[in-house]
Formats: C-alpha cells, structure tokens, sequence
C-alpha cells in the first residue's frame, strides 16, 4: 500500500513536469505562442530545468535539445526513485540505472512512434487516447490527454500544432537505429518490404488532400504525391487498405 502511494506521488508530480517539457518541445517547434494561460504555466513550471541545460545545448534541426533532455532526465528521476523506493521498502531487489534509462526513454518514445501509427492508421483519436491511458501505469490523464489529443493526434481543431505531426519510415530511419534490423524498407510504400509507416503517410496526405494541398508546410509534400504517376498512387491506396483490413481483426477502432 504504501509503495502505491509513493508511486502515484511520483506519477503525478513526475507527470506534470516532464509532461510541461514536451509541451514546450512541441509548443516552440510549432510556434505556438506562449502568452496565454497555459503557455505561462509550462514556462513557469519548466524554467527551471530547461534554462540551464538550454545554455550548454544547441537547437537540433528546429527542435529544442534543451527541453526534450530535460523530459527525459525526469523521466529517469522517476524510474530511479521508484526502483529506489521499491527497493527500501524490500519489494524489489537491486536495480540497473541502465535498465531504467530504458525504461525513461521508451517512456517519451511510445507517444511518438504508437501515436504516429495511430494517426496514419486513422485509429479514433478518443480510442487511443483512452488506449495510453490504459495501458500505462504512469499516465496521468490530465498531462497524457493533451499530449496525445493535441499534439500526437492533431484532433483539438489545431489549437496545439499547426499541423498535424506525421512522418514517414525514412524519417525513423533518419532520426534513430530503429530500422537496422527491420526487414521492411522505409523509402518503399508498395510491394512485400514496403513500410508500413511510408504506406499509411502517403495514405494520409491522399484521404487528407483538400485539407493540406495549400498548407504552408505539408502543401509540398502532398503535391509531391500528386506528381506521382497514377498507377504509383493508386498502388499506395491499395497498400494501406490492406493493412487497415490485415489489423482490422486485431482492433475494432479503426475509423
């Protein structure tokens, strides 16, 4: 009981700062601006943590380095003090820091690349909302909702995000390892080794063509896809339909 209590403590206060952390990451990267209640709010609870580290860390291709350390060190500050209190509480035998830096990376990395796939998918953004809060034992609702409705799905009407955040197989491949040992290929939309998540971004830019065609910054990725042949496009939109159909089994809330 008592380590349940020290446990939701932790989640709740752990949740609020690295949760205003990614707020910032994502506000200043959209340029969303900071003067309303809510941007003063993640500025005042996260000053403290970013200003120091954004002095010795450069911004990295528009994104705020400073910020997205700064959750990730409080996501390892949680996992250490709840492996620590676990462990003096004689409910868990010694831990790995290393361990627990894997646990405080996937942490910030299962709403980018889960709630990536959702949204290309077309997955309800209620479902998966409700589906991170289930599943994760330190989703706290109040921080997680934002997040995932807002930025991770674009489904607030662009009230956080001034466009919605999607990105295809290449851009994983750009950013981390995890493509190495894949055997799908990223730049490949169509075909056996094709990339589920480059066949379902060239699937959303098409379902969602009128929208963006004249968007300042997704407007030349969607006539990028208008250049294509019209067998390549068609092929796309078959490809994803396949794989809706192929998960359709698996869950029920795919719009």
């Amino acid at each position: 009981m008592l380590l349940q209590i020290l446990s939701f403590l932790l989640e709740v206060a752990f949740g609020l700062l690295a949760g205003a952390c990614l707020l910032r990451l994502f506000m200043q990267r959209w340029r969303v601006p900071f003067g309303n209640p809510a941007g003063r709010f993640v500025m005042a609870v996260s000053n403290w943590i970013v200003l120091p580290l954004r002095g010795a860390l450069p911004s990295l291709a528009g994104w705020d380095s400073a910020s997205l350390l700064a959750a990730l060190l409080l996501a390892l500050a949680h996992q250490l003090l709840l492996a620590g209190a676990a462990q003096l509480l004689g409910m868990a035998g010694p831990f790995h820091v290393v361990a627990l830096l894997v646990f405080a990376v996937f942490d910030l990395l299962r709403l980018v690349l889960s709630g990536l796939f959702a949204l290309l998918l077309g997955v309800r953004p209620r479902e998966i909302h409700q589906w991170f809060l289930g599943m994760y034992v330190d989703a706290v609702e109040w921080v997680e909702l934002p997040n995932v409705i807002g930025m991770s799905q674009f489904a607030d009407g662009g009230t956080m995000a001034s466009k919605p955040y999607i990105a295809s197989g290449r851009y994983i491949e750009r950013m981390s390892n995890y493509c190495d040992r894949c055997p799908k290929r990223p730049g490949e939309a169509t075909g056996p080794r094709a990339c589920p998540y480059t066949t379902l971004y060239w699937d959303f830019l098409a379902r969602h063509r009128d929208r963006f065609v004249n968007h300042p910054r997704l407007g030349q990725q969607v006539r990028n896809f208008d250049a294509r042949p019209d067998s390549a496009r068609l092929a796309i939109r078959d490809a994803a339909d396949t794989l809706r159909l192929a998960l359709r089994p698996l869950r029920k809330d795919i719009a």
